[in-house]
């Protein structure tokens, strides 16, 4: 690694440490707002970590975990039980996608901790804290040897077993970009409805186009291929057909910015 990139890449830990510690001492109400500060920096990582942890998220998407790993608490506090896999990548990929799920709703973070998590008080802080400190913590420390381990390593295809078109991806609908991205939709969708400065038939088959894309982002995954092809297709056509009227900056200032983050992959070679 050359003297900018080990430059580079050294202001990037500082900061992800930084901000992982400011993280793990949040109080409940600031921990949501802390993640979302700590995960922008990993999605500013420098080249070839960004490309890398695009694709660790989606390696053991949030339906795996929920589906694999969480284990639902009987009723007393802290009774939940998790169990991680084995292997570092997939552990790391689905302990991302968690904390993740905390950074878009402010008490999802201290929720999960009351039923996974035991404290001998019950101050919602002292939850959180044993929380950070046996899961987050620990994530952090191994997330930076693993990108410390890969940060001269492109993501080759070798450790791409699946190809592009059968490839599954997990879809957060806790992540405020879903959020954003489905008011988003729904807002297109009525200014499409109601323009008259559209030929019809355009306008026709984009409204069902976009009502077929609020329906592929119901379930907890999609196919890589569709992400790509058809939901960010949709969006490039009508960019190239409307050109940039007020439906156009909604997409591209409001769709598009939504889908990179929600499915990076697809933006992807």
């Amino acid at each position: 690694m050359g003297g900018n990139l080990a430059n580079e890449f050294d202001d990037f830990i500082e900061e992800y440490d930084d901000l992982a510690s400011l993280a793990s001492r949040a109080r409940y109400q600031d921990f949501a707002s802390a993640l979302r500060r700590w995960f922008n920096v990993l999605h500013n990582a420098p080249e070839p970590l960004r490309s890398r942890l695009d694709w660790l998220q989606n390696l053991f998407p949030m339906a795996r975990v929920d589906k694999e790993v969480l284990v639902e608490p009987s009723g007393m506090v802290g009774s939940g039980r998790m169990s991680w896999p084995d292997d570092t990548e997939a552990r790391l990929s689905g302990q991302l996608n968690l904390f993740r799920s905390f950074s878009s709703q402010e008490d999802a973070g201290w929720r999960f901790a009351h039923n996974y998590f035991y404290a001998s008080s019950n101050n919602i802080n002292a939850v959180l804290r044993e929380m950070t400190e046996h899961l987050f913590d620990p994530m952090v420390d191994d997330l930076r040897r693993y990108l410390r381990r890969n940060k001269d390593r492109p993501i080759e295809e070798s450790i791409r077993p699946i190809p592009a078109s059968d490839r599954i991806v997990g879809i957060n609908h806790n992540a405020p970009e879903y959020s954003t991205l489905i008011t988003g939709l729904e807002g297109l969708e009525e200014q499409l409805r109601g323009s008259n400065d559209i030929d019809p038939g355009i306008r026709e088959r984009s409204v069902a186009e976009l009502s077929s894309v609020k329906s592929l982002l119901e379930p907890d995954t999609i196919r890589l291929e569709l992400a790509r092809n058809f939901v960010v297709g949709v969006f490039v056509y009508l960019l190239a057909v409307l050109g940039d009227n007020v439906i156009g900056q909604v997409i591209q200032h409001t769709i598009i910015p939504s889908l990179k983050i929600l499915f990076p992959s697809a933006f992807g070679p």
